[in-house]
């Protein structure tokens, strides 16, 4: 299967550099390849904050399975509600439009629009790696609910920096027209 999957990879390579170089000979071609690699990069970007957020979710359901095996159950209501928090903020950014028009859109953005809009792309992938990497490390050191504590008012507030991060993207797209 492994040989098989790599022809597949050279082939698809190989009719990627034709397009590439028909895309130089036909005018405007390019142009819309770019704006469909835009489209695409940006989709990838978004698919990999989704599974990176998803991975904070285990990582707190992890801390609720520590106190629940405790019996601790205190902390239980406010993780949920953390969880229900990543959830949205998950599929919100999902669901949220496209930054980049494709090239025969009707609204066009314009290339400062389209950096500040890639600037905010790369906040929120930065916030969610730094929770991500703080979620982790929290878990490893939470034994109780005394030590959740601090974890959970940590994490509450980095998922609130994240969801203020992601309401700017979406209105920015909205203020675009997209």
């Amino acid at each position: 299967m492994a040989e098989s999957e790599s022809g597949f990879k050279a082939k698809a390579a190989e009719w990627t550099e034709k397009l590439q170089a028909l895309a130089g000979k036909v005018p405007g071609l390019s142009e819309f390849m770019g704006r469909e690699n835009l489209r695409e990069q940006d989709k990838l970007l978004r698919e990999h904050t989704v599974r990176q957020l998803n991975t904070v979710k285990a990582g707190v359901d992890d801390i609720k399975r520590i106190l629940l095996g405790k019996m601790q159950l205190r902390l239980l209501p406010d993780l949920d509600r953390l969880t229900q928090q990543l959830d949205r903020l998950r599929d919100k950014h999902r669901f949220d439009a496209y930054g980049f028009s494709g090239a025969f859109d009707v609204a066009k953005v314009l290339e400062p629009e389209l950096q500040k809009l890639h600037e905010t792309d790369v906040r929120i992938l930065e916030s969610v790696d730094a929770l991500l990497k703080n979620c982790q490390a929290a878990a490893v050191g939470v034994t109780d609910e005394d030590s959740a504590k601090p974890v959970l008012a940590a994490l509450q507030g980095e998922v609130k920096q994240l969801a203020q991060l992601i309401d700017s993207r979406r209105e920015s797209v909205t203020q675009l027209g997209l």
